[in-house]
C-alpha cells in the first residue's frame, strides 16, 4: 500500500509533465521558427538571384534610391 500512496500527489500539488525542451510549448514554437527561417532563406535567396542578374544585365542596382544612392530595404515581393 505505501508503494502505491508514494505516487498520490498532495492538494494543491501541481504535477508538470514535460518542461523545458521536452514541452509542448517549445516544440511548437521551434517549428514555427525553421518554417519561418526557411522560407526567409529562400526568399532571400531568390531576390539575390534577382539583383545579381539585373546588376549583371544593365549594369544598374534596382535596390538603389534614384534620389540619394543608398541601398533600400526589400520589404515585400507579390507574385501574380
Amino acid at each position: 500500500m505505501k508503494k502505491l500512496i508514494i505516487h498520490i500527489p498532495d492538494t494543491e500539488f501541481r504535477m508538470i509533465r514535460y518542461y523545458g525542451i521536452y514541452s509542448k510549448k517549445h516544440k511548437s514554437h521551434g517549428k514555427m521558427i525553421m518554417m519561418f527561417n526557411k522560407q526567409q532563406l529562400k526568399i532571400q535567396q531568390m531576390m539575390n538571384r534577382w539583383q545579381l542578374s539585373i546588376i549583371s544585365d544593365f549594369n544598374h542596382n534596382p535596390l538603389n534610391c534614384p534620389c540619394c544612392n543608398n541601398e533600400m530595404k526589400l520589404l515585400e515581393h507579390h507574385f501574380p
